[in-house]
């Protein structure tokens, strides 16, 4: 059956001579894996630049709901991103956050409100020019409510991680309840970083280690 839906993308990797496997976070399906042939050989198409973390697509595909891996008919880009792929900060935050919500979101289940966000918060983060050095922990944080796993207090959210590695909270808790005019530091962003993960994996099965943290922390030592 041929369905059409706008796609997240969030990983690929290479499949065979020229081909490659990629996961879309798609609207009307969640997570979905596709088998993509050719795309790596001189000949093809469709640029690679597609497949590359948060990029915001449309596609026709074949749908077969008792089958793991899909093929594409089409696909294209619905909101072409004019900054993201070019900013360094940018790219590992994009990368970091589409390894997370690969994790979070399940297999062939919808959740609209979670793609709706999503996607707003892409187009968001692609238009700022500055200003985003905290888009990737305010992600992680507000992802939370449309996962139905949010808490009721900021206290809530680190409670545990406190006793792991404790921390002065003041401007943590500000900035977790939305206050004005907190503007964490980078030790503060990474142990709100590590607070959420270890907040998400107490409730999510299958969170496991995330490959890009440290590339992240890296970019914003």
């Amino acid at each position: 059956m041929l369905s059409k839906t706008r796609a997240i993308s969030l990983s690929f990797f290479p499949f065979k001579e020229s081909s490659v496997i990629c996961r879309f976070f798609t609207e009307e399906y969640g997570l979905q894996s596709f088998v993509v042939n050719g795309v790596r050989s001189a000949k093809s198409k469709i640029p690679r630049g597609l497949f590359q973390p948060f990029s915001l697509l449309e596609v026709v595909q074949y749908h077969d709901q008792k089958k793991d891996l899909h093929r594409l008919k089409e696909i294209k880009q619905a909101s072409p991103l004019v900054s993201i792929p070019f900013s360094a900060a940018k790219s590992a935050m994009v990368m970091f956050c589409a390894e997370i919500l690969g994790k979070v979101v399940r297999e062939g289940q919808s959740n609209l409100p979670l793609f709706e966000w999503t996607w707003s918060r892409i187009e968001r983060l692609d238009q700022m020019q500055t200003g985003f050095d905290d888009w990737h922990v305010l992600f992680l944080r507000d992802m939370l409510k449309p996962l139905g796993l949010e808490p009721e207090s900021g206290i809530e959210l680190i409670g545990d991680w406190l006793k792991v590695k404790p921390i002065d909270t003041e401007n943590i808790l500000h900035f977790l309840n939305d206050k004005e005019g907190i503007k964490p530091g980078n030790a503060e962003k990474q142990w709100m970083i590590d607070a959420l993960l270890a907040y998400l994996q107490r409730h999510l099965e299958g969170m496991g280690s995330i490959r890009s943290l440290q590339v992240l922390r890296e970019v914003f030592a």
